[in-house]
């Protein structure tokens, strides 16, 4: 008897040092798995943002790219990054293939809050100037991030600029002194992403916030209501806020000096613009949730405006990358869906700029 119950305390104290094991294995593999997971930058940043751009940095991951390769060579030519990786050229003073490509992951947003009715920026450039503005890139390498980091560090003092660090907790925020609203005056290295800002305390702010509590755009009904309206951004896609709504109906209207057909835009709370890389081409859209409190508005003139807008906004691009205006000959379509539990309607336009298979 007393040999079996030696027996008995062995198996079951066995047991329990597996159990322990295996506990602590899905403990740390618990741990291991939440710190490898990337937030995503709706969940960085706060409730209040008014503006929030996700592009992907290389769009040479697309499905269909050696089609588009071919018929917009300017965009995709294999010595050019993307639109998004000339964005970061310029931004950072970097080159993007050399000093970004190592170790950026596959987003990259810019986030803007602050702005108000009363003072708008007229241009794109002039944002910093008006409001908090933070640029994201995601990072797949964070020791590589960490580097270009200390290397940014590096050539900016060896240029002449003066920098003080401010710790948040583990994370380290360099600041460069009298930078006025420089869009890079502040940045460092947090939750896997590696960010850049006018605004030290937007930094501040995304390092101390938790990314699945309330205080992030993620959880801002209105953000949630038209990003899921918004069927394709497999590329990219654009959320506003009023007032930037209203910012960029003042920005389209400079630009192209039609300011009655863009008016019934002002009406509009929330929009969102989706990228789209389909094997047909490009496809832009743009869609607008009604909500039940706001005053009504023409559908018709609102969705015409919203097309003008695409058209406009794609027509500049081109414009840009030297390719003839007549490749705007593509499908365009509006339409005004009827109203749901949430919304009392949405406004839908797509323009799709199509490829040439030729």
């Amino acid at each position: 008897m007393t040999n079996d119950n030696g027996l008995r305390r062995a198996v079951v104290g066995g047991l329990a040092v597996v159990g322990v094991a295996i506990v602590l294995g899905l403990v740390a593999f618990t741990l291991l798995i939440s710190a490898q997971r990337t937030v995503s930058p709706a969940q960085l940043v706060g409730s209040d943002t008014q503006l929030l751009l996700v592009l992907q940095p290389n769009l040479r991951e697309a499905a269909n790219i050696e089609l588009l390769r071919s018929q917009y060579r300017p965009l995709f030519d294999d010595g050019v990054p993307s639109p998004a990786g000339l964005l970061i050229d310029a931004l950072l003073n970097v080159d993007y293939s050399s000093d970004v490509a190592r170790w950026i992951g596959p987003e990259m947003a810019v986030a803007v809050s602050g702005l108000n009715d009363a003072n708008l920026p007229n241009s794109v450039a002039a944002l910093s100037e008006q409001g908090h503005v933070v640029f994201i890139f995601s990072s797949r390498d964070d020791p590589t991030a960490a580097r270009f980091i200390d290397q940014q560090l590096i050539d900016r003092k060896a240029q002449g600029e003066r920098f003080s660090d401010v710790s948040v907790g583990l994370i380290t925020i360099h600041v460069q002194e009298d930078a006025g609203n420089s869009p890079v005056a502040a940045f460092g290295l947090l939750k896997h992403y590696v960010v850049y800002s006018n605004s030290v305390d937007a930094i501040r702010a995304m390092i101390e916030r938790d990314p699945e509590g309330q205080d992030t755009l993620a959880a801002n009904p209105r953000y949630l209501t038209t990003r899921q309206a918004l069927e394709g951004s497999s590329a990219g896609f654009m959320y506003l806020d009023r007032p930037a709504t209203n910012w960029l109906v003042d920005v389209a209207t400079t630009a192209g000096q039609q300011g009655e057909q863009f008016a019934p835009l002002q009406e509009l709370t929330n929009l969102a613009l989706g990228l789209q890389l389909l094997p047909a081409g490009v496809e832009l859209e743009l869609v607008a949730p009604l909500s039940r409190s706001a005053d009504p508005i023409d559908p018709e003139a609102a969705g015409q405006a919203m097309l003008m807008l695409l058209q406009q906004a794609l027509s500049e691009v081109l414009a840009l990358s030297n390719q003839p205006a007549d490749i705007l000959a593509g499908d365009a379509s509006f339409v005004f869906e009827p109203a749901t539990s949430e919304v009392a309607g949405t406004l839908r336009s797509r323009l799709l700029l199509a490829v040439d298979e030729r």
